[in-house]
């Protein structure tokens, strides 16, 4: 077995179970005939590869948008937001933990979806809006609130005064995830024989 025939080995693993029968018998079938068409082996792995990543990639993206059932949305959710707040109480480890979590996700979205279509660009955006101003405005709350300081507390920075525009922008990206969530969920469902 060849390097070209390696990768799409790699990328037959890759690919969610699921999708797995499909796409092996298809890429075996591609890199058999690129010759005969004049493409080169190697593209076809790469191609192979890519689809792939995006696929188990989709795989996140259904797990927190509902395409795996509503339980399963609602855990995903409940379990990155509880990664939040024990990054944003013991910080360190959990808060970078929190951080790949926040980055996987906005890397799902933005490359799993469908980005000719507006809904999907308004859930990466809601995505990264509200994971920043929920940040802004629990950093904000620590500072405000602390257990007998130690020493006198200096005034707080000038833009913590932007706490409550921050809350209103956390609001606005819930409201969008969650329309552009519902519109996606519509259109997969209108999809399905």
């Amino acid at each position: 077995m060849d390097k070209v025939e390696r990768r799409v080995e790699r990328a037959i693993r890759i690919t969610p179970r699921a999708d797995r029968d499909r796409y092996a018998d298809e890429w075996r079938t591609d890199l058999a005939d690129a010759p005969h068409y004049g493409l080169a082996q190697r593209d076809v792995a790469k191609g192979a590869v890519a689809m792939a990543v995006r696929l188990r990639i989709r795989q996140v993206e259904h797990a927190f948008t509902g395409g795996k059932g509503a339980l399963v949305a609602a855990a995903c959710w409940v379990g990155l937001a509880l990664l939040g707040v024990a990054g944003l109480l013991f910080g360190q480890l959990p808060l970078l933990a929190f951080a790949a979590a926040v980055a996987v996700l906005a890397t799902a979205f933005a490359h799993a979806g469908a980005p000719s279509h507006w809904s999907h660009w308004l859930m990466v955006a809601s995505t990264v809006v509200g994971t920043c101003s929920a940040m802004f405005v629990w950093w904000v709350a620590g500072i405000r609130i602390q257990d007998e300081p130690v020493e006198p507390m200096p005034s707080e920075p000038a833009i913590a005064a932007w706490d409550g525009a921050a809350l209103i922008l956390l609001l606005v990206s819930i409201v969008g995830f969650l329309t552009a969530t519902a519109i996606a969920v519509s259109r997969e469902r209108r999809r399905r024989p």
